[in-house]
């Protein structure tokens, strides 16, 4: 036989009981053996009708009946052959007999579960292995009809809870099943607040599942508690705001004894939830609700405008900052302000809207001392910087918790229009202002001029020692003219060669009569010569070289014959401080090799740089997903050449394991292709 079938079996399909008496009396007849597809000749008996035949079998020794038994019970219901399962039925313990109440709701067979409870005594609370009972398997399958049968039974309790804690009415409302949990909805007895193990209602699952229609019949019955939490004190209106479920969002903030300002045991409101995942449009509807309290911390004294600011989520500051109440000036545990936050990632879209704030303190420090323009500093961010200082942000005599002052943070950052800048403002003050700024120490016993020297650049080291002699020169001139002693009348001074360090190597400023196409391309060689050889002092001097009219000759985006910038070649040699210093004459983070696609990141990345993956992630991070020709982003870099120190700083950083490369790829699949121990560690 093609399918295994046995004579046996086909003689019980067919319902020839002559042929199956004869075969029944040979000696070596088998009636267990099962064919391909594991049918018995007691199941074909079973599931055609033929009862004698059914009759002779269950005579016979059968091996593991119970199962026999069972499959043959199912099938002869499952054919409408009521009698022989009503034998069949006599065969089988409780056990059996209920388990095909479960798999006949499962499958949606109303008529085997009409016949299960009309003619045999089925408990109709019985549970499953996993504490369901049938009524939550009819509400977890959406078998509405079935439900309805099992609500008519006069035993049945619909409020009993599984192995988890689940009802019959909490798998309803979460998936989606609105006509069963009407049903349950209309029963008297129905606990609806009733909790699972893991704190859930049933409104919490509606509300985070996205099953609006089960929400709303739920909040319409008036003893709902709108208000429950689980067992980490999360509400359904804070689940629902997390996940981005906006219609649930809106329902919950509809009915009247929404409590909006109610806070988990991390002190995590729904609006702190909302602005943590970047549901904008939520936070929007949250903060247009009129009992909402913007201004509420978390455990880390954290709020919603605090951590807006420092991950970049522009529209949910805007939002923010719309409310009448909202604390501009709020203060997480380090005693950062938002607008500090924002200063030190380099965000100005959001650092202007904070500035535009009537309320906004430019100049408040945090825990450490240190004011957003510190940290923009530090960072290199220019544009905030001069947003910054356009709002009137103290940029002479503020000090941090270190004694460092504005001018020091210039130094260290590099940037030498900045340093310039800073001084052309000292040389604003009166005397004894403007040498405190120069002479004072901090808290590493160093001067202005010290950290100039730390940075090994002429040019810094130029700018403050020409500040500083020029000072000099002033106090001597008033010393003379207070009281000029007669030797010094009558010497005349002699010319003297100025120092090699403050002899420019060559002239600066050129008139475009001057300037040749050869002359761009020689200059620009030059550039590429000292970034290749790490010559900060010579990238100093090229950066000055200038038309007369002040246009910039150097173009700091130029590419070589590879395609390489200069900051690429800086990232890609591990040069962290010259990029730091190619930064802050704006160098483009986000510049493409034409050739290859990559940018400085993904070239670092790649190479395992760490402190320049660092140094660029600082200064934008907005770049942290580009991708090169080839759809590989740093993430895939880094972690194809095992570098899981920047693996882990990029997923800190919240860089995206979803993306694809060119050959349909994510992270995840270059993991698969690593041993054991390597894929742990990821």
């Amino acid at each position: 036989m093609d399918n295994g079938d046995t004579p046996l079996m086909c003689a019980s399909q067919q319902g020839n009981i002559k042929i199956v008496k004869l075969l029944l009396n040979h000696p070596k007849i088998d009636v267990n053996i099962k064919n391909n597809e594991g049918g018995t000749a007691l199941m074909f008996a079973a599931t055609n009708g033929h009862l004698d035949i059914v009759k002779l079998l269950l005579d016979q020794p059968i091996i593991n009946p119970e199962m026999q038994y069972a499959q043959a019970f199912l099938l002869a219901i499952q054919y409408g052959h009521n009698e022989i399962a009503e034998m069949l039925a006599e065969y089988l313990n409780e056990n059996l007999r209920t388990l095909s109440i479960f798999n006949s709701t499962e499958n949606g067979n109303i008529e085997k579960v009409k016949h299960l409870l009309n003619h045999f005594d089925i408990n109709v609370n019985t549970k499953f292995k996993t504490g369901d009972t049938p009524l939550m398997f009819a509400a977890y399958f959406g078998k509405t009809e079935i439900a309805e049968l099992f609500l008519k039974h006069k035993d049945i309790n619909i409020n009993l809870s599984n192995n988890e804690g689940v009802t019959a009415l909490m798998f309803a409302s979460q998936l989606g099943n609105g006509e069963i949990v009407k049903l349950l909805l209309n029963r008297p007895e129905i606990e609806i607040n009733k909790k699972a193990e893991n704190g859930y209602t049933a409104l919490i699952y509606a509300a985070g599942n996205k099953c609006s229609n089960e929400l709303k019949l739920l909040l319409n019955q008036p003893t709902i508690d709108v208000n429950a939490q689980d067992i980490y004190s999360i509400t359904a209106l804070m689940y629902a705001a997390q996940r981005g479920n906006e219609s649930e969002v809106e329902l919950l903030l509809e009915h009247p004894n929404i409590d909006v300002n109610l806070q988990d045991d991390e002190d995590y409101t729904a609006l702190m939830y909302a602005t943590r995942n970047e549901r904008a449009s939520i936070v929007e509807m949250l903060v247009n609700h009129p009992k909402v309290d913007v201004n509420i911390k978390n455990k880390n004294k954290i709020t919603p405008l605090n951590y807006a600011s420092r991950y970049g989520y522009k529209d949910i500051v805007e939002s923010l900052l719309k409310h009448p109440k909202i604390d501009v000036n709020a203060i997480n545990c380090y005693g950062d302000t938002a607008l500090i936050l924002a200063s030190e990632k380099g965000y100005e879209d959001i650092v202007e809207l904070l500035l535009n704030h009537p309320k906004i303190d430019v100049n408040m420090p945090s825990a450490d001392g240190v004011t957003a323009i510190m940290c923009a500093m530090a960072q290199g961010h220019r544009n905030v910087i001069d947003m910054l200082i356009r709002h009137h942000a103290n940029i002479i005599s503020t000090v941090d918790f270190f004694g460092l002052t504005p001018l020091m943070y210039a130094i260290e950052s590099g940037d030498v229009r900045l340093i310039k800048r800073i001084l052309e403002e000292l040389n604003k003050l009166d005397k004894s202002s403007k040498s405190k700024v120069l002479k004072e120490k901090n808290e590493f016993d160093e001067t202005v001029l010290d950290c100039a020297k730390n940075t090994n650049r002429k040019k810094i080291i130029n700018l403050i020692q020409s500040e500083l002699e020029s000072e000099e020169e002033e106090e001597e001139k008033e010393e003379q003219q207070i009281e000029p002693s007669k030797e010094e009348t009558e010497i005349v001074p002699t010319p003297t060669e100025p120092s090699k360090e403050q002899v420019e190597p060559t002239p600066s400023v050129f008139s475009r009569e001057e300037v040749t196409p050869e002359f761009i391309k020689n200059i620009h060689d030059e550039l590429f010569e000292a970034v290749s050889n790490g010559d900060i002092d010579k990238i100093d001097s090229l950066m000055e070289s200038k038309y007369k009219d002040g246009e910039l000759l150097i173009d700091i985006n130029k590419t070589n014959k590879s395609g390489d910038t200069p900051l690429i070649i800086a990232s890609n040699n591990n040069n962290h401080q010259l990029v730091r210093i190619l930064l802050s004459y704006d160098a483009d983070l986000s510049f493409k090799n034409k050739i290859n696609g990559d940018n400085a990141l993904i070239r670092a990345a790649r190479n395992g740089h760490f402190d320049v993956t660092v140094e660029l992630l600082n200064k934008n991070e907005k770049i942290i997903n580009s991708s090169n020709k080839k759809k590989r982003t740093a993430l895939m870099e880094s972690t194809e050449e095992y570098f899981l120190r920047i693996v882990k700083l990029l997923i800190k950083k919240r860089a995206k394991t979803s993306i694809k490369d060119i050959n349909d790829k994510t992270v995840f699949d270059i993991i698969k292709k690593f041993t054991d121990k390597k894929k742990k560690r990821y």
